[in-house]
């Protein structure tokens, strides 16, 4: 048992920490990316997300854990979203072209040869997640899993690219009403919006109409593709839907203790 008490309280610190560090906007509120310090150090403290998840695949010799017991019904709805890709398939499979093309993923693309793929497939897994679902946050967490500390170096230094892929996340979020994560989605996907215009990439710009959307930022471009693409992830699943649809608060405790537990450090 006293290996058992050890991961519960590891899991418990964790869970409070991650929700702390993501919640907390003291020094980020309204401020530009480029006056940070460093910008996304509060998703730093996410990283540690991968081993926790690896108890609820093992459970070995944690089963009597009160948090395995409690959350393993939940946490089987999303481990199927840590298998990004199948052995044999083709690294651009599931990616519309403009997405390939813009980070640079051809075929034989991997973690190793592109810095992006990774954390690029994850988010391709959760788009067609429509917010109303009753476990979409939980599902959106798991983007933090494939965060590696080269991918955070790329967005500590405004990397225009990976800032994309993390707007979009943020917008996704942004539809949930949850405490520890709302704010801080919609303060930093409107901090991304506004750096990403003012660089003038309008390659990049014309895709940042989505994030734009779900965070109010005013967005202007000529030929606003986001939003289009996202519906394209989503397909039938947006019929008869707000894309961007008010959220209502879970009184399902065991739901919010879950998605506590997915955002840890």
């Amino acid at each position: 048992m006293q290996q058992v008490d050890k991961v519960d309280a590891a899991i418990t610190t964790s869970m409070f920490l991650g929700s702390i560090s993501f919640a907390d906007l003291e020094d980020d509120f309204q401020v530009p990316l480029k006056d940070r310090r460093k910008p996304f150090s509060w998703l730093g403290s996410q990283l540690g997300l991968g081993s926790i998840l690896t108890l609820f695949k093992s459970k070995s010799n944690v089963q009597d854990s009160m948090w395995i017991n409690t959350l393993e019904p939940t946490a089987e709805n999303v481990l199927h979203l840590l298998d990004d890709g199948l052995p044999g398939t083709a690294a651009t499979d599931g990616l519309p072209d403009e997405f390939a093309t813009i980070f640079g993923v051809c075929e034989t693309s991997g973690p190793l040869t592109n810095s992006h793929h990774k954390v690029l497939r994850r988010l391709c897994r959760l788009l067609p997640i429509v917010p109303e679902n009753e476990v979409a946050l939980l599902q959106y967490m798991q983007f933090v899993e494939v965060i590696s500390s080269q991918f955070l170096h790329l967005l500590n230094s405004l990397d225009t690219r990976a800032l994309l892929l993390v707007s979009y996340w943020l917008a996704l979020l942004c539809a949930e009403d949850c405490w520890w994560t709302r704010r801080r989605a919609q303060n930093d996907c409107w901090a991304i919006c506004e750096h990403i215009e003012q660089t003038g990439d309008k390659s990049l710009w014309r895709y940042m109409d989505f994030p734009a959307a779900a965070c109010g930022y005013p967005y202007t471009g000529d030929a606003p593709a986001g939003q289009r693409l996202v519906e394209w992830f989503r397909g039938d699943q947006l019929q008869g839907s707000d894309l961007y649809p008010a959220s209502t608060s879970s009184n399902d405790p065991g739901k919010d203790l879950a998605s506590n537990l997915l955002a840890a450090k």
